[in-house]
């Protein structure tokens, strides 16, 4: 087919430029040569463009090229391409495929950019790549991206808890399930629905969280009710949740077999205690930390009156660590029953006074390390009175 071109000649107006970018020019004498054009030639002092013009001619004021890259706020890859989306245009965007420069190249073939306007109430929250598939999240509805290249490329809404406003760095991907942060708890999301998996955080888990993924366990940076921030492991092979401190974690990273995260006050971190940096005499091991477990009411079981007559714990201690083993009856305050030192792996028999109750709750805790491997009790039952 032919076509007119036309070379724009000066000094250097083909640096940093390659052939088929697309460039915004403006400035130009001549009206035709003001706009979107693709280089089809580029050299360091001209650039070579398809237009119309009347005669060749010449100016000497000030003219610009530039690509240009939309203002997004949430960018992920797939297929080669960057991903993004924009609060203020409500569209997302896909660069030109494996070049980043370009996000308005439209030329009808495969690895063109690609843009779409977004219909959905609300500003997007996020953006991730799940299971090979483009991901765009607002606080009630999830946006996924189906297809292979812009002709093909369809946009999928679902009505569905999405990433909560100021949880944006909150989705975190374990093994092949994506956590994250909604308005009202804290969702697992595989291949269908999201799942809630913070029923044991209590009615409202927080806010303004931050999250991250090492192994099985998802980490959770989050603002309490109360205001203060705390630091949530949830373990999904057991599905537990653990309240680990009251760190501020504003973001997350994995790099090789660590999970580092900087905390408020600009210090880096990481979860695995590794000190395997360049200057390693500006790095140091966390002291030992305080912990506790606590069970839930032991004999809801049982309609009568009750009381634990043997108690047994296997367990080990780490070098200067002390462990203590407390109980409640009847929901009142926790009296220490038994403390243990150091030591190898060993069982520990707890002498119990024995105490008629309806319910007991026991609370476990020390400082340092410890494993627990079992907890083994007696429980003799009375009458109803």
């Amino acid at each position: 087919m032919e076509t007119t071109y036309v070379k724009l000649s000066s000094e250097g107006i083909g640096s940093g430029f390659s052939e088929l970018d697309t460039v915004s020019i403006s400035g130009m004498s001549e009206e035709a040569l003001n706009g979107d054009f693709s280089l089809q030639k580029r050299e360091q002092d001209n650039v070579v463009v398809t237009a119309i013009i009347d005669a060749a001619g010449s100016q000497t004021s000030a003219a610009t090229l530039k690509r240009k890259v939309p203002d997004m706020d949430f960018i992920t890859e797939s297929g080669n391409r960057l991903w993004g989306c924009s609060n203020a245009d409500h569209e997302i965007y896909a660069c030109r495929q494996g070049d980043p420069k370009n996000w308005y190249s439209y030329l009808g073939i495969a690895s063109d950019s690609y843009a779409a306007t977004i219909g959905t109430k609300g500003d997007f929250t996020g953006a991730v790549t799940h299971l090979g598939y483009v991901t765009f999240f607002k606080e009630d509805v999830i946006q996924r991206v189906y297809g292979s290249k812009p002709s093909n490329f369809q946009l999928n809404d679902t009505c569905v808890r999405g990433v909560e406003k100021g949880s944006e760095h909150s989705a975190a991907m374990v093994n092949e399930t994506l956590f994250y942060k909604s308005k009202s708890d804290v969702c697992c999301y595989s291949a269908s629905l999201p799942q809630s998996v913070s029923r044991q955080l209590g009615a409202e888990p927080g806010k303004n969280a931050s999250g991250g993924a090492m192994g099985r366990k998802y980490y959770l940076s989050v603002q309490n009710a109360e205001g203060e921030w705390e630091l949530l492991v949830y373990d999904t092979e057991y599905g537990i949740w653990h309240r680990e401190d009251e760190t501020h974690a504003l973001f997350f990273a994995g790099g090789g077999s660590e999970l580092y995260f900087v905390d408020a006050d600009g210090y880096l971190w990481n979860v695995n205690g590794s000190t395997d940096y360049d200057d390693p005499s500006a790095a140091c091991e966390e002291g030992e930390v305080e912990w506790f477990c606590e069970t839930g009411s032991i004999g809801m079981d049982m309609p009568d009156s009750k009381y634990v007559s043997k108690l047994r714990l296997r367990l080990e201690a780490g070098a200067g660590s002390t462990v203590r083993i407390e109980a409640s009856y009847d929901e009142g305050s926790f009296r220490t029953l038994y403390t243990a030192r150091a030591g190898k792996k060993r069982s520990v028999t707890v002498p119990v006074v024995p105490r008629r109750c309806d319910t007991m709750k026991l609370r476990i805790s020390g400082r340092g390390p410890c494993k627990i491997y079992s907890i083994a009790k007696t429980v003799e039952q009375g009458s109803d009175i």
